[in-house]
């Protein structure tokens, strides 16, 4: 990246230093259904998806960065639509990309995927807002990485709700801080403050 852009080894990482992420506020919702194949019905799955990332620049010269976001686990296997970026209120439109999540656990991303990016400048002294929204349809497993602060804590606010049913399972990552249960769903809240990893 830094040599597309004309940067010195020297000024990637004083960005890298000085502009990291704050805050991710996040809101998912999975859309549970049966579809009859047969004598037998399958569970069908739709997964609306909004992130919120803040990343802030601490230097008083601009910064520049490389975001990059990967699509979900299996979507080689489901479709992916209404995919939008969306940079201090100004949308991406050329943000579908390959990316090759060298950072990020193999075990849930293949060594290439599909994803959203963007690079640019982030104003120095100020906050940047970035925002990541899809759909899907037919994921059975929903998982959700995160993008971690290499630096610092950021904040983590997670809100998930289940519709259509209201069993699940959490396998692993971070405990739940508060569940809801309605007449036919289920409400899961993470509110983390000062979250390191």
């Amino acid at each position: 990246v830094y040599r597309q852009h004309n940067l010195t080894k020297e000024a990637l990482q004083k960005y890298l230093d000085n502009t990291f992420l704050t805050r991710t506020e996040a809101n998912v919702e999975i859309i549970a259904d049966f579809v009859k194949k047969g004598l037998v019905y399958q569970p069908s799955y739709r997964t609306k998806f909004y992130g919120k990332y803040t990343l802030k620049n601490t230097l008083t010269e601009d910064s520049f960065v490389k975001f990059e976001f990967p699509f979900p686990v299996n979507s080689q296997n489901t479709e992916i639509s209404n995919a939008r970026l969306i940079v201090n209120g100004v949308e991406i439109t050329d943000a579908k990309s390959r990316i090759n999540p060298v950072a990020l656990s193999t075990d849930y991303y293949p060594s290439d995927s599909d994803g959203l990016k963007w690079e640019g400048k982030i104003p120095k002294n100020q906050d940047s807002a970035i925002e990541v929204s899809y759909d899907t349809v037919g994921l059975s497993i929903f998982n959700y990485e995160g993008l971690e602060n290499s630096k610092k804590a950021q904040d983590l606010q997670f809100t998930l709700t289940i519709t259509g049913t209201r069993s699940y399972n959490v396998t692993g990552g971070l405990s739940v801080d508060k569940r809801e249960f309605g007449a036919n769903y289920v409400k899961l809240f993470w509110n983390k403050q000062n979250l390191y990893s």
